[in-house]
């Protein structure tokens, strides 16, 4: 996911399936890994992949000094986004509040 890079422009209506298909796998296999895994090796896998950052500034928003892709946020279409926002939303329903603070 973090390698992909998107080909979604901003006044389109087509997504990209290869970034799609990737966001929907995350968020497929998101809650097993979290359920089977303890807490702290969790954090450990955000901190190592940083999976909070890729979903909010590398796919939904663009944040200059934040958003790494020269070609801002990679979800610009409403089906990927609605799909992105979807994922991030089961991840961070899963942190702690410490968690959430740290990343904002």
């Amino acid at each position: 996911m973090k390698s992909h890079q998107s080909s979604e422009k901003p006044s389109s209506i087509f997504e990209d399936k290869i970034s799609v298909g990737y966001i929907s796998l995350v968020r497929e296999l998101l809650p097993a890994f979290i359920e089977e895994t303890k807490y702290e090796d969790v954090i450990s896998f955000e901190e190592e992949h940083e999976l909070l950052h890729e979903m909010f500034y590398e796919n939904l928003y663009y944040v200059p000094g934040k958003t790494r892709s020269p070609n801002q946020n990679k979800c610009k279409v409403t089906n990927s986004r609605t799909i992105a926002y979807k994922l991030l939303y089961r991840y961070l329903k899963s942190l702690k509040p410490k968690e959430l603070v740290a990343f904002l």
